[in-house]
């Protein structure tokens, strides 16, 4: 009876996943809170808490992403958006903490952190917009398109 049955296969694959998945959680939840302690609280200075909020829960998308046992309890409909969201997320969580650091910088740092957003933004857009598109021809049509502008 030393065989290894499939019980314990599983074991073994979710004590791998069960780091990505504790920490995934634990920044969704510290992202959902700081978003609705700003909503509670909209002022000026709020807004710090909001792309804090907002950084901390994608950063916790992606650690649930990296998590096989996760992405197999996913319905087939969101497990064949997952590697697009875990691309987005990846590219888009470098310009939410540029936001939260805007928030907190005066003068020419500021100018350039916002330097920074809008060249991440274009990258983030650029590379997002291209393997979507060139992933996802729906028709002979966008295919010629998607070949044309892309090279």
């Amino acid at each position: 009876m030393d065989g290894i049955t499939a019980a314990d296969v599983a074991l073994q694959a979710f004590r791998g996943d069960v780091i990505n998945i504790v920490l995934g959680t634990g920044f969704l939840a510290i992202g959902a809170t700081a978003c609705a302690i700003a909503a509670i609280r909209w002022r000026r200075g709020v807004r710090i808490l909001v792309w804090w909020g907002i950084f901390s829960g994608m950063y916790g998308l992606q650690k649930l992403g990296q998590s096989p046992t996760i992405l197999t309890v996913l319905p087939h409909s969101l497990n064949t958006a997952a590697p697009y969201v875990n691309t987005a997320v990846m590219y888009l969580l470098l310009i939410s903490a540029l936001f939260a650091w805007r928030e907190l910088s005066l003068g020419k740092l500021r100018f350039l952190v916002q330097m920074e957003i809008f060249v991440g933004l274009a990258i983030a857009v650029w590379v997002l917009a291209r393997s979507f598109l060139v992933a996802q021809p729906t028709n002979g049509c966008s295919t010629t398109t998607c070949s044309q502008l892309l090279p």
